[in-house]
């Protein structure tokens, strides 16, 4: 008797942190909602937080960091402040590979990332932003890593736009 009411003792405590680690896990995805992007190439690694204001904030070279924070910001016409991209709407985001297999050196992670933001003004869509990153590290130990980041504005009315950026 003895035994089989420790053995059920043990199973109900095991689920019982079961549970537990479930609820935890279950809270802390529901309450941490950033989007943050991780592209990797040979020696290099890129961070970017698509969600905050901290934008890009980690550019790491043969394991030094290269950056402490980059990102873009844009005034609407007339506007007399600026307001970081990530207050617009944020539409997602995509990364990928751009190495070829057969290439010496390729390694299949992500490389590339496109995040699209659009704006409107209250109602009718008037501009998208497509910001993409593209990294090419080099061979490790050489110190050395390229980073490019082209960004896309698509007028989405028939009239003309004032946006800065």
């Amino acid at each position: 008797m003895m035994k089989t009411t420790r053995h059920f003792k043990i199973r109900w405590t095991g689920m019982a942190v079961l549970l537990g680690v479930v609820l935890i896990a279950f809270s802390s995805s529901t309450t941490y909602a950033a989007t943050i992007a991780t592209l990797y190439d040979n020696n290099s690694r890129v961070d970017v937080d698509l969600d905050s204001g901290a934008g890009m904030y980690d550019w790491t070279v043969d394991g030094v960091d290269q950056l402490d924070i980059q990102w873009f910001w844009y005034r609407e016409e007339g506007g007399t402040c600026e307001k970081r991209i990530n207050t617009l709407t944020f539409e997602g985001h995509q990364t990928f590979d751009t190495g070829l297999p057969f290439v010496p050196g390729y390694d299949s992670r992500h490389d590339t990332l496109a995040a699209s933001y659009k704006y409107n003004d209250g109602g009718d869509d008037i501009v998208r932003v497509i910001v993409r990153y593209m990294l090419a590290g080099g061979t490790s130990g050489s110190g050395t890593s390229d980073l490019a980041e082209i960004i896309s504005f698509y007028n989405l009315t028939d009239a003309p736009l004032s946006f800065q950026f």
